[in-house]
C-alpha cells in the first residue's frame, strides 16, 4: 500500500487534466516540468500572469538563433491551467503552508512519479535561474536549496523498486522539495519587490 502525500488534496485539478490542456496546445509540454517552472519564476519574478506564463513556454528557437513566441488565445477563468496558477500564487503567497507540487497520482508506478518529480525539479531550477539572472546576492539558505534541488533532478526511475523503502524516500523528498520552495519564495520577497512589475518578453530564454 502506498504512503499517502496528504497535501496533494490541496490543488483542485489534477496532473492528468493540467497534462491533456497543455498537450492541446503543444502535444510536447508536460505537467511537471511545466508546473516546477511556474513556481521557479514565481519565486524570481514580481508579477506574472497564467498567459506569461504559457506564452514563454510556447518560445521556440529558429534556425537562425532568433526566438520566437507563440502567442495563445486568452484562457478562460474555469480552464484547468488558469486554476493550477491561480491556486499555485495563492499557495505560496499565502500563510497557511499550502503549496504543493503537481505531481502523477499515488496509485501511478512509483517510477512514473519518480520521474515526475525529476522532470519538476529541472523545470523549477529552469524557471528559478532565469528568472534570477538579476540577483546577485544570494542567500546561504537558497543556494544550499537549490544544490539539493539539482541532485534531486538527477533521480534515476530505473533505479526504483516498488518497495515500502522506496516510497517512504519519495515521499520524504516530496515533503521537502513543498517546504523547500516555500522558504524560497519567502526569503526572495524582498528582493522580488524590487524588480520590474511585469517580465520582458522571451525572460525564460
Amino acid at each position: 500500500m502506498h504512503a499517502q502525500c496528504y497535501h496533494r488534496q490541496m490543488l483542485n485539478v489534477t496532473f492528468a487534466e493540467i497534462n491533456a490542456e497543455l498537450h492541446e496546445i503543444e502535444p510536447e509540454l508536460d505537467a511537471a516540468e511545466a508546473h516546477g517552472c511556474l513556481c521557479g519564476v514565481l519565486c524570481t519574478i514580481k508579477s506574472l500572469s497564467a498567459q506569461d506564463w504559457l506564452n514563454e513556454l510556447l518560445i521556440t528557437e529558429q534556425s537562425d538563433d532568433t526566438m520566437v513566441a507563440m502567442t495563445l488565445p486568452p484562457l478562460l477563468e474555469t480552464s484547468a491551467l488558469e486554476q493550477l496558477f491561480t491556486e499555485t500564487h495563492n499557495a505560496l503567497h499565502g500563510d497557511a503552508m499550502e503549496f504543493t507540487l503537481l505531481l502523477p497520482d499515488d496509485d501511478s508506478p512509483l517510477a512514473i512519479r519518480v520521474a515526475a518529480m525529476a522532470q519538476w525539479v529541472s523545470g523549477f531550477l529552469y524557471g528559478f535561474g532565469t528568472g534570477a539572472a538579476a540577483l546577485d546576492d544570494v542567500p546561504d539558505s537558497v543556494t544550499e536549496a537549490l544544490q539539493d534541488f539539482t541532485q534531486i533532478a538527477r533521480a534515476n526511475p530505473d533505479e526504483v523498486a516498488e518497495t515500502e523503502e522506496d516510497e517512504s524516500a519519495y515521499v520524504e523528498l516530496i515533503e521537502y522539495l513543498r517546504a523547500a520552495v516555500q522558504v524560497l519564495y519567502d526569503e526572495l520577497a524582498v528582493w522580488r519587490a524590487t524588480q520590474p512589475s511585469r517580465p520582458s518578453p522571451g525572460f525564460l530564454n
